[in-house]
């Protein structure tokens, strides 16, 4: 995927950086607006910049983003270990039934609940309390309740819903960092063609207000904005991760 992260090129702008200037600068350009008209910037066309400053405001961050799904993460982990305890209660309910080195027996303890990746934990689950459901008048002398099969398949199901909400927020936060890139790629290429505007609208009459329109020393960059935005709107996918 094409990711133009001028807003990291040449003037080395940070996305909380960029924010912050785009909406100073918004201000700028209204007070100078009658002559950025003159120079055929309109008003219309300060106000779409002004949406996409304040679209670009309003998308999530990826702290936001990725708290979310580490918020479900940990609930899956939380809910992983009550899993493995449950299967390390069924097998302590089955030493007790069982005779030792039984079939019956080995189905519960051919298998370390800590060695167990998710999906396996899903299935063993699945499977032990099935088998356990079936096999309750045997068990239930020893402790073991349907209800507490029952409580376990449940968790399960809500382990296996997490699976799902997770893939989902990743997926989520993929999709808004990508739409952050492209709407910051779009403020930053407006504020820099307005920026050239103002500078030479102020170049023979206002240093102060000339300088207002200087985002960083040109000693910053040997390319020129144009330059910059550019050389980033043709770098191929393999260059710009590395971005």
């Amino acid at each position: 995927m094409k990711k133009c992260n001028v807003t990291k090129a040449g003037y080395d702008f940070t996305f909380p950086e960029l924010k912050k200037k785009s909406l100073e600068m918004s201000g700028l350009f209204r007070r100078d607006e009658v002559k950025l008209n003159q120079f055929g910037v309109s008003s219309t066309r300060l106000t779409n910049y002004e949406q996409k400053v304040a679209e670009l405001d309003s998308i999530p961050s990826d702290l936001e983003t990725e708290t979310n799904k580490m918020i479900a993460t940990e609930l899956k982990n939380n809910l992983a270990d009550e899993l493995r305890f449950g299967l390390r209660t069924l097998s302590v309910y089955a030493k007790c039934a069982y005779k030792f080195g039984s079939a019956q027996l080995y189905r519960y303890t051919n298998e370390a609940p800590s060695k167990l990746n998710d999906a396996e934990i899903a299935l063993r689950v699945k499977v032990l309390a099935d088998l356990s459901k079936n096999d309750i008048e045997t068990l239930a002398p020893y402790g073991l309740t349907i209800e507490y099969c029952d409580a376990l398949l449940a968790k399960r199901a809500e382990f296996e819903d997490l699976f799902v909400t997770i893939a989902t927020k990743v997926a989520e936060r993929d999709t808004v960092t990508e739409l952050r890139w492209t709407k910051a790629n779009e403020v930053y290429k407006e504020l820099i063609q307005l920026c050239e505007i103002g500078k030479l609208i102020w170049e023979q009459e206002s240093e102060a207000m000339y300088n207002d329109y200087v985002l960083y020393p040109s000693s910053s960059s040997s390319k020129t904005p144009e330059e910059e935005v550019i050389e980033n709107d043709n770098t191929d996918e393999g260059n710009s991760e590395n971005g």
